[in-house]
């Protein structure tokens, strides 16, 4: 619904972006004022690319303090930009995400403070704007103009770049082998032969993980494409308590392939949390 009413604001030529997370930052500071798009733009893609583009045309970073140091104004204001910047390619969204951090970066406050706050909505898998598609550009920008950036900072975005791209669609999923609770062992990529397989990692004592076993084990658009042979589950063990795994392997479902991990997948998929899912096409490569 919520890209629906994008869509539609960008084919009149307004637009209405979401309320930001975070609570009290209402501020009586003008709103930033928004490109009009061309009426030789007709698609709807045309028009979000340009809106993405020029979203920030009118903000002047260097003598607007009063709004680029104010967090209201900026967190409110890079939710609108996220909101349409979702809706456009990877190729728009690189070049638009290198020209906000690059007009930015004339201010140490504002460009520190848009860093942080794509990191909270884009990076933080609790956000609903939570991508690594969408992450990887912003991230890049801040790399790629590292003035404002401690070693430390430096590092620290570096390697969240790096776990997004591991995390990508159309990257290939990590070989590991793994021990089955029956008793026999494979790798991933020998696994991988359904048109999709669902990847869960998981922590036996993870309160999450039960909640999303459960709610996958009665999905019935699950079970009638597993009973179809066109998806696999495999549900992999991270932790190194085996009793523990063992217990809770006997409470699945029989039609998952329930395993604990023989090799570090921690370090080898980079681990945020758990669960963590991953879908998985036939070659292994990730598709969402």
């Amino acid at each position: 619904m919520r890209h629906l009413l994008l869509y539609i604001a960008i084919l009149l030529g307004g637009f209405g972006g979401l309320k930001a997370e975070a609570q009290n930052l209402q501020t009586a500071l003008p709103e930033l004022e928004l490109p009009r798009v061309p009426d030789t733009l007709r698609s709807v893609e045309t028009r979000a690319a340009y809106v993405t583009l020029h979203f920030w045309d009118a903000m002047d970073f260097q003598k607007d303090q009063l709004r680029g140091h104010n967090r209201g104004f900026l967190e409110q204001t890079l939710v609108n930009f996220l909101s349409v910047y979702a809706l456009t390619t990877d190729s728009v969204r690189q070049v638009a995400a290198s020209e906000l951090f690059a007009r930015a970066a004339c201010d140490s406050v504002a460009w520190t403070l848009l860093g942080k706050l794509a990191e909270q909505y884009l990076y933080d898998n609790k956000s609903p704007m939570f991508s690594d598609a969408h992450y990887v550009p912003m991230v890049s920008a801040q790399l790629a103009t590292p003035q404002w950036l401690s070693d430390a900072d430096r590092e620290r975005l570096a390697f969240q770049r790096e776990v997004s791209l591991r995390h990508l669609p159309g990257a290939k999923a990590a070989d590991f082998r793994f021990s089955t609770w029956e008793g026999g062992e494979s790798t991933l990529h020998e696994f991988c032969k359904a048109e999709e397989t669902m990847l869960v990692f998981y922590d036996p004592d993870c309160d999450l993980c039960h909640e999303l076993m459960d709610r996958l084990a009665v999905d019935k658009d699950l079970n009638a494409d597993i009973a179809a042979g066109r998806k696999t589950v495999l549900v992999v063990n991270i932790e190194p308590d085996l009793d523990a795994w063992r217990r809770h392997s006997a409470t699945l479902p029989k039609n998952w392939t329930v395993a604990t991990a023989l090799d570090d997948v921690e370090e080898l998929f980079l681990l945020r949390f758990t669960p963590e899912v991953f879908l998985l096409d036939p070659d292994a490569l990730i598709k969402k």
